[in-house]
């Protein structure tokens, strides 16, 4: 199945500027994407998200120090970490079983874990955020269904919950959401028609307004600590690719917009420091998602994480197909072939290749997936796309069944029955 970040790889050339504007030395390399970075009340950490299964799905908390990049885990507990209590001793994160998300308040050190919703199929809740003085809570909520989303309201101790946004048919909220310093509204984007836009809404008398009003793309609001201007995630090219992202900042009242360097961050979460002099970030440097930080004005763009190279990616790109073989290969006899790529990033790789109709080499990546992990059923799906895509039914529709008798994720379920059914294959056999 296609990766999440679909059609960046083709504009992979701009990002990969970021490694050489020369960043500090790294202190601590975790292999995979990182997500969701959020600084603490203190400044002195940034909390992210580290998909330590490299399947883009399952993610542990850990916390990296901005001034020198030393990473450690915070509480050992799959998740992802949304918000932070005012001191630092609490935290909201949201997980949970086959997509269907809760949103879960925990100390810092492990203890007192409290279930804030109930998520009941078809409904995920996630991107918990306190309100500034703690008494209240914004959470997004998903109908997994029919992929509706919509902005939700309940008191700190998960009571009283009601839908902010109640969205319409043709558009829906997009999360995480952020609060303004005097607790008084929610900030967020709305998708409608195709065309994200940034509003805000009154807790109270549910006023909605927009700001600014243009025809961007605009997501990801985030007021700053003092309230006296947003960030937000803009593509101005007219173009539906991540590479065009650009950070921008505004006046509150949606005057004064300014571009915010130019580097090109995912549909991800933006996070002012305390100091409201930084912003946090994520965005591709290199095959992976690493954590960023720049000043807002434009200057001291920082990587804070990184990941240990791949030799079989960089040998497949740069060489032929059989010196990639020859070194999984060898690899292979002394047991050590996963350690020759993370196979979110081959998967990844496959796709681009088959963009670029280098078909060989696009079945090559997804065929070293599933020697190297035979038990994914993702790595059969895509490598079952890669043969439909060069019009080899036989091979498709052997791989895609493969990915159904591997007890595959809902996602992955879908896409091969789907194309199983356009193939006209008998999918009880």
């Amino acid at each position: 199945m296609k990766p999440f970040l679909k059609g960046y790889w083709s504009q992979m050339a701009i990002l990969m500027l970021v490694c050489q504007i020369g960043f500090s030395q790294k202190k601590a390399a975790l292999l995979g994407h990182k997500f969701a970075p959020i600084w603490s009340p203190s400044g002195k950490e940034i909390s992210f998200s580290y998909d330590y299964e490299h399947q883009e799905a399952k993610f542990m908390i850990y916390l990296v120090k901005p001034d020198n990049g030393n990473i450690k885990s915070l509480f050992g507990k799959q998740g992802t970490l949304s918000d932070f209590s005012k001191n630092g001793d609490k935290v909201l994160f949201s997980g949970g079983e086959n997509g269907y998300d809760n949103v879960y308040q925990i100390k810092r050190n492990g203890e007192g874990l409290t279930k804030l919703t109930e998520a009941v199929a078809p409904f995920s809740n996630r991107d918990a955020v306190w309100s500034h003085d703690e008494a209240k809570i914004a959470f997004g909520r998903i109908d997994r269904s029919n992929g509706k989303r919509d902005i939700w309201l309940m008191n700190a101790d998960g009571s009283d919950q009601i839908n902010l946004t109640n969205s319409p048919e043709n558009q829906e909220a997009v999360f995480p959401v952020t609060w303004s310093p005097d607790n008084q509204w929610v900030y967020y984007s709305y998708t409608k028609n195709g065309l994200s836009q940034l509003f805000r809404k009154h807790i109270n008398n549910l006023k909605e307004e927009q700001l600014p009003q243009d025809a961007f793309h605009n997501f990801r609001p985030a007021p700053s600590p003092d309230g006296s201007s947003i960030a937000f995630i803009s593509n101005r090219k007219g173009t539906r690719s991540q590479a065009d992202n650009r950070i921008f900042v505004m006046s509150l009242d949606g005057t004064n917009v300014r571009q915010v360097g130019d580097i090109s961050p995912l549909h991800s979460t933006l996070s002012w420091s305390p100091d409201g002099k930084y912003l946090t970030f994520n965005a591709f440097a290199g095959e992976f998602v690493e954590i960023f930080t720049i000043k807002s004005d434009g200057t001291e763009l920082k990587q804070l994480t990184f990941s240990p190279p791949q030799p079989l990616i960089k040998v497949l790109k740069e060489e032929r197909i059989a010196q990639a073989q020859k070194l999984f290969e060898r690899s292979r006899k002394k047991g050590k072939e996963h350690e020759l790529f993370v196979a979110s990033a081959m998967n990844a790789l496959g796709y681009q290749f088959l963009t670029e109709k280098q078909f060989d080499k696009a079945l090559a990546a997804f065929t070293f997936n599933v020697e190297a992990h035979p038990d994914d059923a993702n790595g059969w799906d895509s490598l079952g796309e890669g043969y439909k895509t060069i019009g080899n039914k036989e091979k498709a529709i052997e791989c895609f069944k493969k990915a159904l008798s591997l007890n595959p994720s809902d996602a992955v379920k879908s896409n091969a029955t789907r194309l199983l059914k356009e193939l006209g294959a008998n999918i009880e056999g």
